[in-house]
This record gives structure tokens, sequence and C-alpha cells, in this order.
């Protein structure tokens, strides 16, 4: 009997061992996957808001351009107007 519950102890042991570790290698699995993602989700907005910022510049930059132009245009029509008179 003595021998039935010293194997039985040893087993339970090893089964708590082993629960124990499979625990920890799921925790640490889950921890990682969701720090993985976190740091997914914080690259892809951050690539989101320069790529907002780099086509705000350029939209700034071309309707900048038109403005010049137009100022342009606008100069060469008082100059024509101008001189036919």
């Amino acid at each position: 009997m003595k021998e039935a519950i010293c194997l039985l102890f040893k087993w339970c042991r090893v089964n708590l061992i082993l629960v124990l570790t499979i625990f920890v290698f799921v925790t640490s699995l889950s921890l990682t996957l969701v720090a993985y993602q976190y740091t997914v989700d914080m690259v892809a907005t951050k690539k989101q808001k320069i790529f907002q910022q780099k086509t705000t510049n350029i939209l700034d930059l071309v309707q900048e351009r038109f403005a010049t132009y137009e100022q342009v245009l606008h100069g060469v029509r008082g100059l024509f107007v101008g001189s036919e008179k």
C-alpha cells in the first residue's frame, strides 16, 4: 500500500510539472503573439500616418504650383489686354 501511495504521489508530481510547463509555454506564446500583433498594428498605423503626411504635402505643393501658373496666366492676359489698347 505504501508503494502504491508513493507511486501515485510521483505520478501526480510528474503531471503537475507537465501541466505547469504547458501553462508557462502557452502563456509565453500568447504574450508573444499579442505583442507581435500590437507591433504590426503600430507599424501599419505609423506607415499610414507617414503616407497621409506625404500625400498632404504633395497636394499642397501641386496646389501652390497651380496657383503660381494661374497668376502667370492672369499676368499674360493682362499684358495682352493692355497691349491691344
